[in-house]
């Protein structure tokens, strides 16, 4: 006899059983996460985080797989209050289970250490993580920058900042210049740091006035804030201040110097020849914090009775020069100036011009590669 189905009995509070095993994915804080499994199983470097001596912030433990549920522990080597790490719910849900892992701030623990972390479900799983404290609290923050005194060549800035985002045990300021050169920017001894002000110098180093200025610590930075720095002699790249002709060849010129050569012709034919006027330059290496000089070109001509630019005597030209837009340096520090002189023209003067900026010489050791 055929037998009637009967409804099947419902059975309640039967664990959900998973046999895809634990892993813990990633540690993060803040928002940094680094992956500590892989799928290949090649190791992965330790992750690294920066954690404030004083304040506090969260760990996260992300994983995968388990069974039912996920419980986290943690161990921290001799030296390390263990108050100073607490879960905020040592069982989680599994599946794709977070664990949140509160550090509450160590004023006695050393500045590095390693953190373990436990993971168990249906297996057992560690990570590790090397803890780096900081004297700064988190992502420095500069509320503003301005134009606090100093010179063209050495300006003065003033910044003000969240005063707990920046200390200058791990934390820096960098100068971004138009090149891509990074320097490493030094708080004046004046600084306000409890204030959360400092005075800080942006020397120019490059032709270009604009600067970008961020602060830097290992928590990140604090985004670039342009800065222009003021021009030489109210416009940019002058012409240097003529001097009174002179009726002898000129020394080594100098920088920041024009200068008048004297040529004479009573015969009968035109007559031609070259000069090498020497320029002597600021600092003959690279020089670090001194004063330096970027050579950007040059310009020549006759002179009338009213040291006026004239043509009549005969062609004159800059046949060779230093690399422009360079620091000027030997041995190319000579401009080569090619003349001719009309016949029976007599005494005549020609002036050389240069231009260029004065700049700060490079410290190598400050210099961020």
């Amino acid at each position: 006899m055929a037998q009637i189905p009967q409804p099947t009995t419902q059975v309640t509070n039967v664990p959900k059983l998973s046999l895809v095993p634990l892993v813990i994915v990633n540690i993060g804080s803040g928002e940094i996460a680094f992956p500590v499994s892989s799928p290949t199983g090649a190791p992965r470097p330790i992750p690294e985080f920066f954690l404030p001596r004083n304040g506090s912030k969260e760990i996260t433990v992300t994983t995968s797989g388990g069974n039912v549920k996920v419980n986290f522990f943690n161990s921290v080597p001799p030296g390390v209050s263990a108050t100073a790490f607490q879960w905020e719910q040592s069982s989680v849900p599994a599946g794709n289970a977070v664990g949140r892992l509160r550090y509450s701030g160590c004023a006695s623990c050393p500045a590095s250490f390693t953190l373990e972390v436990t993971a168990s479900s249906n297996d057992i799983v560690h990570a590790s993580a090397k803890i780096t404290l900081t004297a700064s609290s988190g992502r420095p923050v500069m509320n503003s920058i301005t134009a606090n005194g100093g010179d063209n060549i050495e300006p003065r800035f003033e910044i003000r900042f969240q005063r707990s985002t920046f200390d200058t045990s791990d934390s820096q300021i960098v100068g971004t210049y138009a090149s891509g050169l990074k320097y490493r920017l030094i708080p004046e001894s004046n600084s306000q740091f409890t204030d959360g002000r400092m005075n800080v110098i942006v020397p120019r180093l490059e032709v270009d006035r604009a600067v970008k200025v961020a602060l830097v610590n290992p928590f990140g930075s604090s985004g670039k804030t342009n800065v222009t720095l003021p021009q030489e002699g109210g416009i940019e790249n002058p012409a240097f201040e003529q001097v009174n002709a002179s009726g002898e060849f000129p020394d080594q010129a100098h920088v920041g110097d024009t200068f008048s050569v004297k040529h004479t012709n009573n015969g009968l034919l035109s007559g031609s020849g070259t000069d090498d006027i020497p320029i002597q330059p600021l600092a003959t290496a690279s020089a670090c914090n001194q004063r330096d000089f970027i050579y950007q070109g040059a310009s020549v001509s006759w002179l009338d009775d009213h040291n006026q630019p004239v043509t009549t005597p005969g062609p004159v030209t800059v046949a060779g020069q230093p690399p422009t837009n360079a620091l000027l340096r030997s041995p190319f520090n000579k401009i080569r100036v090619s003349f001719t002189l009309n016949a029976r023209f007599g005494d005549v003067f020609y002036q050389v011009l240069y231009r260029g900026v004065e700049v700060v010489g490079v410290c190598s050791d400050r210099v961020i590669r």
